[in-house]
């Protein structure tokens, strides 16, 4: 199963080439991840459980563009001890994959300022969107 975000380009974010500049990709997945935990209901007594950002990959295929809508597709890789793996598809209007990203969170205590084990009740709403790649099989 993928969950799906949609989000148009803004004319700021383009750089001198006329297109998207990089640094936006990221912060698309950011929106694609926040998107993804809310909607996924992943919370920890009401509360959103905290995650923090250990590894973020993003391979550029393609220029996007502004006022362009992109969707993101997003699904689990891995679901480890204290991680999740995110990967991600930024889809153009035509359906083409303009980037593929990866993400890896890290379960975290923000008063302890360690990492913390996943839950059973996390990883559980996790694993729908469990979706391992071929060449891992």
């Amino acid at each position: 199963m993928f969950h799906e975000t949609s989000l148009k380009t803004r004319y700021y974010e383009s750089d001198i080439m006329g297109h998207i500049n990089n640094t936006s990709y990221i912060a698309y997945l950011e929106v694609a991840r926040a998107d993804f935990f809310h909607d996924t209901g992943i919370t920890r007594d009401g509360e959103p459980v905290k995650f923090v950002v250990a590894s973020v990959r993003c391979d550029y295929l393609r220029p996007l563009y502004p006022r362009q809508t992109v969707r993101i597709r997003s699904w689990v890789a891995r679901i480890g001890n204290k991680s999740v793996t995110l990967r991600h598809e930024m889809l153009t209007e035509d359906g083409a994959v303009a980037a593929r990203a990866e993400t890896v969170m890290v379960r975290y205590d923000r008063e302890a300022k360690a990492s913390l084990p996943l839950e059973p009740e996390i990883a559980d709403r996790l694993r729908p969107y469990l979706k391992r790649d071929e060449a891992e099989s």
